[in-house]
C-alpha cells in the first residue's frame, strides 16, 4: 500500500440546499471531524459536489430539499454558501483552473446537465488538491456522487454527506490496508464496501442479520471463512449498501451500483433503491449474492461504539445550538445503549448469541 494515502483515497463531499445556507457550519462541522478523528484524510484529494435544485413557489409548508425544490429565497443563499464553501475550504495561493463539462446521461432520453468545474492545485503538486462540481441541474443525491466519481484518480473513494460527522477515531490505514489484501489471489471474499456504524446501526449483526434466517447463517458463515491477518479492523457482513460515511472501491462502485441497467434514476438515494434491491438478493441468495456485493460494516467492539453522528442538516439552521457545539467542541458523545440490544438478541431464544460475539464479528 502506498505510504501517502493521497495516492490511494480520494473524500467525495456531497452537498445541497439547506436551512443553513449560506452558512457553511455543518459542512465546516464535517472538516472539523476529520481534523480530530481521522487527520490523514485532510491530505488526501477531495472532490465536493453541488447538486442543483428546482425553484418552486407552490410549495405549502417546509422546504422540500430532499426533492430538490425549494423556494427562491433558499436558491439565492444557496448561491453564496457555494462561495463560502470554496473559501472555507481552498487554502490561500493555490491555483485554480476553472471551466465546464458535460455530465454523464441521466435518464432513460439520455439528457445531460452542464457541469462548472472548478479545480485547485498546491504549489509544485500535479494532481488537483479540490474539485469543485456544479450540477446545472438537480441531480440528487446518487447522480450527483456518480458525477463526482468521474473525478476521482484514486481507486478508493469514502463519500461523505454534508451533514454527516465523525465521532470515534477513524483507523482509515487500517481499514485501507484491510481492502486491498482482501483482494490478493486466494482470498475467499472481497472487501470492496465498508461501511460506518452510526447511532442506528450498533450491534448490527444482532439487530438486523439475526432477524432473518438466510443473513444470520451467511453473517456466521462468512466470519467463520474469511482469511484473518494480523493488523485487520474488525468487519461484520453488510447487507445493505448505505448512504452514509463509507469507503469504496470506485471500479466497484461504477460496476456495481451504477450499470446500464439503471438502478439510480434523478433523484434517488442509492440506499433507497440499490439498496433494498440488495437486502432483497442477499435474502434470496444469502452468500452467493454477498460475493458480489463484497461488502461489510467497520465493526469496531462487537458493533457496540458508533463512529458517525447525523446533523440532519435538512431540519437545522446553521445558528443552530447543536451545530455552533460541534464546531466548537467537535462533536458530542454518543450514547450507546447495548444493554438493551442484549435482551434484544436474548429474546430470540438463543442464549448463545452474545458468547458467540467473537463468531458475529472478525478481524477481517
Amino acid at each position: 500500500m502506498p505510504a501517502d494515502l493521497a495516492h490511494l483515497v480520494t473524500v467525495l463531499i456531497t452537498t445541497s440546499p439547506t436551512p443553513s445556507n449560506p452558512s457553511t457550519d455543518l459542512i465546516g462541522a464535517v472538516v472539523d471531524s476529520f481534523r480530530k478523528y481521522c487527520p490523514e484524510l485532510l491530505r488526501c484529494p477531495h472532490v465536493v459536489v453541488f447538486d442543483n435544485f428546482t425553484v418552486d413557489e407552490n410549495i405549502k409548508g417546509k422546504n422540500r430539499m430532499k426533492k430538490g425544490k425549494v423556494r427562491e429565497e433558499m436558491g439565492l443563499h444557496y448561491a453564496e454558501y457555494k462561495d463560502n464553501v470554496k473559501s472555507l475550504l481552498c487554502d490561500e495561493g493555490m491555483r485554480r483552473e476553472e471551466g465546464e463539462k458535460e455530465s454523464w446521461p441521466y435518464d432513460a432520453w439520455s439528457r445531460t446537465t452542464r457541469i462548472a468545474l472548478m479545480r485547485t492545485y498546491r504549489e509544485g503538486v500535479v494532481a488537483p488538491a479540490l474539485t469543485f462540481l456544479e450540477m446545472g441541474t438537480q441531480l440528487g443525491f446518487g447522480l450527483a456522487v456518480r458525477e463526482g466519481l468521474r473525478e476521482v484518480k484514486t481507486p478508493y473513494v469514502i463519500v461523505v454527506q454534508h451533514d454527516w460527522v465523525f465521532c470515534a477515531d477513524i483507523p482509515i490505514r487500517a481499514i485501507l490496508n484491510t481492502m486491498v489484501r482482501s483482494e490478493e489471489e486466494g482470498k475467499r471474499f472481497r472487501v470492496r464496501y465498508v461501511g460506518m456504524n452510526g447511532g442506528r446501526s450498533l450491534q448490527y449483526a444482532i439487530r438486523r442479520a439475526q432477524v432473518h434466517p438466510v443473513l444470520w447463517q451467511t453473517t456466521r458463515a462468512m466470519v467463520e471463512k474469511r482469511e484473518r491477518e494480523e493488523g485487520d479492523v474488525e468487519l461484520t457482513p453488510l447487507f445493505h449498501w448505505f448512504d452514509k460515511p463509507h469507503i469504496c472501491s470506485v471500479q466497484h462502485y461504477l460496476s456495481t451500483v451504477f450499470t446500464r441497467s439503471g438502478h439510480i434514476a434523478r433523484g434517488d438515494f442509492i440506499e433507497d433503491k440499490f439498496g433494498h434491491r440488495m437486502m432483497d438478493e442477499c435474502k434470496e441468495k444469502g452468500e452467493e449474492a454477498m460475493k458480489k456485493y463484497c461488502a461489510w460494516m467497520w465493526y469496531p467492539d462487537h458493533g457496540r461504539t458508533a463512529v458517525l453522528w447525523h446533523l440532519r442538516g435538512r431540519k437545522r439552521g446553521g445558528d443552530e445550538e447543536r451545530v455552533k457545539e460541534l464546531r466548537d467542541n467537535a462533536v458530542p458523545k454518543v450514547k450507546n445503549n447495548c444493554d438493551a440490544l442484549e435482551e434484544h438478541a436474548l429474546s430470540f431464544g438463543d442464549e448463545s448469541t452474545m458468547a458467540d460475539e467473537q463468531v458475529i464479528s472478525c478481524s477481517a
